[in-house]
């Protein structure tokens, strides 16, 4: 969900400047970033927007003579001129957790992204330093790759752990994979277990029951990607300061306090 509404707010930003927009996609393990851009770069682009990065497994290296803006942290990523955005994929964690942990959770687990999505690693960042700051103990990390079937596998994991009275997980599609195999054990949400995911898809006010989520403005932040980026490339001083993009907790009726103090 996330990358696909940056690309429709990219293109749709993109009228307004007087470019158009060149979509090259990647594959992971065959066509890679740098394959990538050396696509756009034959095509004559005059800068180029990273929308998701990922780990590929080395730092990567662009040379170039245009300017590169990636809509998200990408560790090792050097180029002559980037401009890199928080993706406040650390914030979002950060939001979810502290959440669950002032209902009263002795502590949250984690259904995380794939490890090798730099948006998965910071909400995983973010949980890990609230339970830190919290002396929160840190469960193990159950890992699955977006999709709802993942989560459900997950949650498959969660219910045979004795503990278990909180779950933050990485997106809304997987928490509904999760949800679903509580059901399915016979665990209420969120009378046995709180469920909160990120993203607030549009189907998240309408499962069963409300997903308590973590909004993003993917919007904005594909926005002032493209302002910097333009900006650049015709090099002129920023006409505003740039902000960290906000995220936004939404509370349903997914999260709640633990059973013992209800």
């Amino acid at each position: 969900y996330g990358p696909a509404s940056t690309l429709v707010a990219l293109e749709r930003a993109v009228r307004a400047t007087g470019y158009s927009l060149s979509l090259v996609t990647t594959l992971e393990g065959q066509a890679g970033i740098a394959q990538g851009v050396e696509t756009l770069l034959s095509q004559g682009v005059d800068g180029i927007v990273l929308a998701e990065p990922v780990d590929e497994g080395e730092g990567l290296r662009l040379d170039l003579d245009v300017p590169v803006v990636s809509l998200g942290p990408m560790p090792g990523l050097t180029a002559p001129d980037v401009i890199v955005l928080d993706d406040a994929g650390v914030t979002a964690g950060r939001a979810a957790t502290e959440h669950l942990l002032e209902l009263g959770h002795a502590t949250v687990w984690h259904v995380a992204g794939p490890s090798h999505w730099y948006s998965a690693l910071g909400r995983l960042q973010g949980w890990r330093e609230t339970l830190a700051a919290a002396g929160a103990p840190e469960p193990p990390v159950v890992e699955g790759d977006w999709s709802p079937a993942s989560g459900y596998a997950a949650g498959r994991t969660l219910v045979r752990a004795d503990d278990v009275t909180a779950v933050f997980v990485a997106n809304d599609e997987m928490a509904s994979g999760v949800i679903r195999a509580f059901a399915e054990a016979g665990m209420s949400v969120p009378g046995d277990v709180s469920v909160v995911g990120v993203d607030d898809i549009p189907i998240a006010a309408f499962l069963s029951p409300p997903l308590t989520t973590v909004r993003q403005e993917f919007d904005l932040r594909a926005v002032r990607g493209l302002e910097l980026l333009v900006e650049r490339i015709e090099g002129t001083a920023p006409a505003t300061p740039h902000d960290d993009v906000p995220v936004h907790l939404i509370v349903r009726e997914s999260s709640a306090p633990p059973p013992s103090s209800m």
